[in-house]
């Protein structure tokens, strides 16, 4: 949806359409101030792209979604109602270790740190909560791990939301 290629082939019934769904320009809007700040660029570029958003998610017969919070905030955003059209595809993958039990991730704790990185927004949209609770899990069963978190400031309500979900030794053991 970003940049709405979709727009091109959208009357072309020989090309098939699938538009994956993520920020889009009414999403990102309210967070880009200079998208604001220059009125006619606001009106005849972003406001454009905005209502050709609106006209695909109209008339797009098929569309991928990793979340049905994008499906609703989308939605919200362009008073359209297309979930009936929407295949949810989530991101990630099946965890190998559920999948092949012979398979193990032991390695000696006691050597170098084993170190883990976390890149991605701190919302429930990418997981974080999930990240925050396995994070806190090895934490308290293993002594010899680092984790590096990048994403964006570790706020105190954050942290409070954290401690909410059980993650709540962020010490020593991360680099935010």
């Amino acid at each position: 949806i970003w940049d709405v290629e979709g727009l091109a082939c959208l009357n072309d019934t020989s090309v098939a359409i699938v538009m994956s769904l993520h920020t889009s320009y009414s999403l990102a809007k309210p967070h880009k101030k200079e998208w604001n700040l220059r009125p006619l660029q606001e009106h005849f570029a972003v406001d454009s792209v905005i209502r050709a958003e609106s006209a695909l998610l109209r008339q797009i017969p098929t569309i991928v979604a990793n979340s049905r919070a994008i499906i609703a905030d989308l939605s919200n955003a362009h008073g359209v109602q297309f979930a009936d059209r929407v295949t949810l595809v989530p991101h990630g993958t099946l965890d190998p270790y559920m999948t092949n039990p012979q398979r193990s991730m032991r390695r000696d704790f006691n050597a170098e740190p084993f170190r883990i990185l976390f890149v991605g927004r701190f919302e429930l949209r990418k997981w974080f909560d999930i990240a925050a609770r396995v994070f806190s899990a090895i934490i308290r069963s293993e002594n010899n791990v680092l984790i590096d978190i990048i994403g964006e400031e570790l706020t105190a309500a954050t942290t409070r939301w954290l401690k909410q979900l059980g993650a709540d030794n962020f010490d020593s053991n991360y680099r935010l």
